[in-house]
């Protein structure tokens, strides 16, 4: 099985009932749309390298394996009186990788797709499927779960060492996680397609499905509480051959080795965007039925989906003001909001109380609460790196490359400006068309995007690259270092990010600057 290496940040995602989960869905022409914004002239190598970008988009794509992985069966419909589609496929990729090099990534791409366009079925091009998650991703649900649910780490070390069974806790934890992922709702137990499509299961196998479907009525005839019941459904009913609890495990003992605590053996049950209405929603079903606390959390889990309340600060940030409207001709709403703030006399340890108190100042003071209209949610750490990881891959920026711009800067290298166009375009904070979205980026960057006088300085500057008649990949660092890069400082959540990749992959840096422009591969 594999252990899957971020949100639900693909510009052209296709969502189904998204109202509880991150889970991202793609067409074929959906993210043949992304490659081709990605891949455009200036960014990309000389050969047709379309269908590896197709693949790693939906996730059955990677450069060692060089063959598709058997999720990619899920965009192609084979005859119903076709009983050897599956062997011919599998005849096609055996001669591919005897005649097409391994290091020969884009043709291997290409002449593997082929296999399936020509043995499989039909491709299904326009309907969006379910995308696996990464590692990186599956990380990310667990911190928000671990954070909503305010799982103490001697627990998250206690049930990685001793088992999910011992520990409560860790139950509602998974329920939270598999929800989030949208693999699992309490109404409707478990997506076995997701599920196998995650854990690359065969989820045609009938027998299989059946006798999930049996295990699982069993269990919800029951009357199970709500956390018991989404565990043993993992642990009983679907950890064959769709083994999602390993994932979760596996999320788990990733985050565990970053703390130093003892493992808790004392079992207590846990405490019981976006659009402040979707948000609201979200923190009801994580905290429904023997889930919640006798206390009122609801305000906090709210500010931790949307990415303006943390717990180690105790207030709101500046960010919270996006789903307020002040009143036209409220002059003081401001300084009314924070005097209210400063009046809080909450402890900082009692984190439900606080947010309730905070946020209540900026319910009677700062304007009305917009509470169906949809804002941008900043991206953590994590989905930044997940993001950058995907451009390097899509860009094939080799490591040495990497290395080299975080040492030498970003403006002596091509390949480097191209990346921060990719990383820039999958995380909506620019276009080639309409340039950087200078809201979008102060909220990430706690930025002060209502200050008329620096967006009115960054669209001149904007103007005037434009006018010189750059290339995509320069236009974008260039106006990312020269026209947003002192309150807005996204090229520099970039770099930081880029660092901390370089740090892992511990290579020199390359020298060799391409003034002549990006050279990829």
């Amino acid at each position: 099985m594999k252990l899957l290496l971020t949100y639900l940040a693909a510009l052209s995602a296709v969502f189904g009932d998204c109202s509880h989960h991150n889970a991202v869905f793609k067409s074929i022409h959906g993210a043949d749309h992304e490659c081709s914004l990605y891949l455009r002239e200036g960014t990309c190598h000389s050969a047709d390298c379309s269908l590896r970008c197709r693949g790693l988009l939906t996730r059955y794509w990677n450069d060692t394996v060089a063959v598709p992985s058997a999720t990619i069966n899920r965009f192609y419909l084979p005859s119903a009186h076709d009983y050897e589609y599956y062997e011919r496929t599998e005849c096609c990729l055996g001669g591919v990788k005897e005649k097409v090099p391994l290091e020969d990534v884009c043709r291997r791409a290409e002449a593997s797709t082929d296999c399936y366009h020509r043995n499989y079925g039909q491709l299904q091009a326009d309907t969006p499927t379910f995308v696996p998650f990464t590692d990186l991703q599956h990380q990310q649900i667990l911190q928000d779960c671990i954070d909503i649910h305010q799982i103490p780490e001697s627990v998250l070390v206690g049930y990685v060492k001793h088992g999910i069974k011992l520990y409560p806790e860790a139950k509602c934890l998974l329920r939270c996680f598999l929800i989030r992922e949208g693999h699992y709702t309490d109404a409707g137990g478990p997506d076995l397609h997701r599920m196998s499509v995650q854990c690359e299961g065969n989820y045609s196998d009938e027998e299989f499905r059946k006798k999930a479907s049996k295990c699982i009525r069993n269990l919800q005839e029951q009357c199970i509480d709500k956390c018991e019941l989404a565990f043993r459904i993992s642990d009983e009913c679907v950890n064959g051959e769709i083994a999602l609890l390993s994932v979760f495990l596996g999320a788990s003992n990733t985050t565990s080795n970053s703390v130093t605590v003892s493992p808790s053996n004392t079992l207590v049950l846990p405490p019981k965007v976006t659009s402040v209405h979707k948000t609201d929603h979200e923190c009801t079903v994580y905290q429904q039925h023997g889930v919640c606390t006798t206390g009122e959390c609801s305000l906090r889990c709210r500010g931790l989906l949307a990415r303006y309340w943390n717990d180690t600060v105790g207030s709101p940030a500046v960010t919270i003001n996006r789903f307020y409207q002040p009143g036209v001709h409220d002059h003081e709403y401001y300084q009314r909001t924070q005097c209210c703030l400063t009046d809080i006399k909450v402890p900082m340890r009692d984190v439900c109380h606080r947010a309730n108190a905070s946020i209540s100042c900026y319910n009677q003071h700062y304007g009305h609460l917009q509470t169906k209209v949809p804002e941008f949610v900043p991206f953590t750490e994590l989905q930044h790196e997940q993001i950058l990881q995907e451009c390097i891959d899509i860009l094939r920026i080799p490591a040495s490359i990497l290395a080299g711009y975080v040492k030498h800067g970003i403006a002596n290298y091509p390949e480097a400006q191209c990346l921060l166009r990719c990383f820039m375009l999958r995380e909506g904070l620019y276009s080639d068309a309409g340039g950087p979205d200078l809201h979008r980026m102060s909220v990430q960057c706690e930025g002060n995007y209502s200050e008329g006088q620096i967006r009115e300085k960054a669209s001149r500057c904007i103007g005037d690259l434009r006018g010189q008649c750059l290339d995509k990949c320069e236009l974008a660092y260039r106006i990312a270092e020269e026209c947003v890069n002192g309150d807005i400082a996204v090229i520099v959540v970039f770099a930081g990010i880029s660092t901390k990749l370089t740090t892992k992959l511990n290579v020199s840096p390359s020298l060799n600057v391409n003034v002549n422009g990006p050279s990829f591969g």
